[in-house]
């Protein structure tokens, strides 16, 4: 026993092989990279330079590292997200395409562009391209389709609780069969079904309808009577064509912000925690906020954090009151104008061509040198 406790003592106390050691420590450091700096951060300075010479000692820890990646940021001054730094976040901002200015030569079409969900507490807008062309098809097990008009999310959830409540009923009628057979049992239910079917099916449809009037305003077709009260307090102007507020527009156009090239650029929060002002058409709207961050960035370089914190509030707020005001002038602008201002002129366009088409005796003569030609 004496023997085989000295053998094992030996064994374990034996050193390491130097081999072993310099693969644990290789591992090791491999695992770890040097830190990358992002567009947004800045440069460190050099009292918190990294040390990335190649001759660096192979046993540094990894606590150094997270360290040093840790002091060669810049620290934020505000402690909400609200804030940033003008100097860390004005590059990270979403900036407008260039080729994305142009104003299309075809009429604006509301429906082809966002379009607001009807459902009650839902402010989501969606792009109905986007849907793909088997989004209202129906679906299975009950064969129902997604009611229009919804939002992606709120279609799906309406089509999960309908397949629910078809799984409820079916369930009731086996509990409340009776004497009747399994095929009567599915005949009363595929009836059933059938009749939800329809009741869907004209939900969608109203709801159709309520989009059209919430967005392109009441019907412009050509009759005498005006439209309903009811109908005018449904009409949303701000999805119509809008002029440009700035006097010094050089584009000669009405915009939308809800067009698709431009609705994502127009409703996301900028970096710096501006807004886009929606009052100005998009080459006037980069150059209002451009200019706003050049100004945040020269009072950052002047006043104290603190200071500089009460006066972003207060350009906030200016920034805030400026666009309800050109807004209100917007709205009674649109509204003077009408609605439906791109079928009118679509229209207009097509009464034209049809003036132009020669009528009356003559007409097939000259029209049969032209087909042998």
């Amino acid at each position: 026993m004496k023997q085989l406790s000295k053998r094992l003592t030996k064994r374990f106390s034996a050193p390491v092989p130097i081999s072993k050691k310099e693969g644990k420590r290789t591992s090791v450091t491999s695992t770890f990279s040097l830190p990358i700096f992002h567009r947004g951060s800045s440069v460190p300075d050099s009292t918190t330079t990294l040390n990335t010479s190649p001759t660096s000692s192979p046993t540094s820890s990894p606590t150094s590292t997270s360290k040093s990646t840790s002091t060669s940021r810049v620290p934020s001054l505000a402690s909400s997200a609200t804030y940033a730094t003008p100097i860390s976040s004005r590059n990270a901002s979403p900036r407008l395409p260039q080729t994305l200015q142009s104003t299309p030569h075809s009429p604006y079409n509301p429906l082809a562009n966002y379009v607001p969900c009807l459902y009650s507490t839902c402010k989501t807008h969606y792009l109905p391209t986007l849907l793909g062309p088997t989004f209202y098809l129906p679906q299975a097990p009950y064969n129902l389709c997604r009611t229009r008009g919804l939002c992606p999310s709120h279609a799906r959830k309406d089509l999960l609780n309908a397949n629910a409540r078809c799984k409820k009923e079916y369930e009731r009628m086996r509990q409340n069969a009776g004497r009747k057979t399994l095929g009567t049992i599915a005949e009363e239910f595929a009836c059933w079904v059938d009749e939800l079917r329809a009741v869907r099916s004209t939900a969608s449809k109203e709801n159709e309808r309520a989009l059209r009037t919430k967005m392109l305003g009441p019907s412009s077709k050509s009759t005498k009577k005006k439209p309903d009260q009811g109908e005018q307090d449904q009409w949303d102007w701000r999805y119509m064509l809008r002029p440009c507020t700035s006097n010094a527009c050089t584009q000669e156009h009405y915009y939308s912000i809800f067009d698709q090239r431009f609705y994502l650029w127009y409703s996301t929060m900028r970096k710096s925690g501006l807004q886009i002002m929606q009052t100005l058409c998009p080459a006037c709207a980069r150059l209002d906020i451009d200019a706003a961050e050049r100004k945040m960035l020269e009072k950052w370089q002047e006043m104290h954090p603190q200071q500089w914190r009460e006066w972003m509030e207060r350009f906030k707020r200016d920034r805030a009151a400026e666009h309800g005001f050109w807004e209100q002038a917007q709205e009674n602008r649109v509204r003077e104008r009408g609605c439906v201002k791109g079928v009118e002129v679509k229209e207009k366009k097509k009464k034209n061509k049809d003036e132009v088409v020669p009528e009356g005796k003559g007409v097939d003569t000259l029209k049969e040198p032209c087909v042998m030609m």
